[in-house]
């Protein structure tokens, strides 16, 4: 899209080909399941039954300066499977999603910028290298991320400025160097 952003909605991706969009901030490519079930998952496997799966091979075909992943209306969850680094193709990953966002042993994410909204929790505890801005939010769950080196919150996506957990979730920030708000961020936890 020359000018405009780009919309994936569909059960099964087999991304192939490159999606580009402006570069210039405000544009991105957006990845959501047709199926509200629909899990998602960053894993090399193909896709299978109840699960639209992303591999690393795929997100360096996206040219965008924000890849979204999800929505709020898919319940299926996000799960880390495998490291994901998507090197220069975004910068700025933002997930979505009306259920979990996790991470398993080793699967660590590299990138400039992240928002992870998991509506019953996020648990993003690997030693993660996010360099630039985090931001996210849950519902009715604990946000809980790691970082190797410091934590800057800031907004990330219009969606989220800073980070917010509602009904009485914890957030917990573990990271290798300083955590920061910046502007009118915000940690906010209520019930």
């Amino acid at each position: 899209a020359a000018t405009g952003n780009v919309s994936y909605v569909a059960d099964y991706l087999a991304h192939n080909a490159f999606t580009t969009t402006l570069g210039v901030a405000g544009k991105f490519v957006e990845v959501k399941p047709y199926t509200a079930a629909k899990a998602i998952e960053f894993d090399a496997a193909a896709d299978g039954a109840g699960v639209m799966r992303l591999s690393s091979v795929e997100l360096t075909k996206f040219s965008t300066p924000m890849l979204k992943v999800g929505h709020s209306s898919v319940t299926g969850g996000i799960a880390f499977k495998q490291p994901v680094s998507p090197g220069g193709a975004f910068s700025t990953l933002s997930l979505i999603n009306g259920g979990t966002i996790t991470q398993t042993a080793g699967s660590t994410l590299t990138i400039a910028n992240l928002n992870a909204a998991g509506a019953t929790g996020v648990t993003l505890v690997e030693s993660n290298a996010i360099t630039g801005k985090l931001a996210g939010r849950t519902n009715a769950g604990n946000f809980a991320f790691t970082n190797s080196g410091g934590i800057t919150v800031d907004q990330v996506d219009v969606v989220n400025n800073g980070i917010t957990s509602d009904s009485g979730g914890t957030i917990s920030l573990n990271a290798g160097g300083a955590v920061s708000q910046t502007g009118t961020s915000a940690l906010k936890t209520s019930s």
